[in-house]
């Protein structure tokens, strides 16, 4: 069982780099979702490494160089994609 709330979906896992990579969303009272990157070297300890509030859940995600691409779902946003770059 992976230590995320009770009311968080978990959409997509990867394995790169030497690190077990988990997409998840929450949706918030207020309707909004918090979605959110972690990542974890053993499947125990986990870091969150992205996080970003937005109007629907985030529901696949890519690394590809330095950026995190983003594949958002929901009424209206199907097929929308969004690029990070992380610092």
């Amino acid at each position: 069982r992976l230590p995320f709330g009770d009311n968080t979906q978990v959409w997509d896992v990867a394995v790169e780099d030497n690190q077990i990579w988990v997409a998840t969303s929450t949706q918030k009272p207020d309707g909004r979702w918090l979605n959110e990157l972690h990542s974890s070297p053993d499947g125990r300890h986990w870091k969150t490494t992205l996080s970003f509030e937005a109007p629907t859940y985030a529901i696949s995600f890519a690394r590809f160089g330095t950026s995190i691409y983003w594949g958002l779902a929901g009424e209206g946003y199907a097929g929308t994609l969004l690029e990070f770059y992380p610092n």
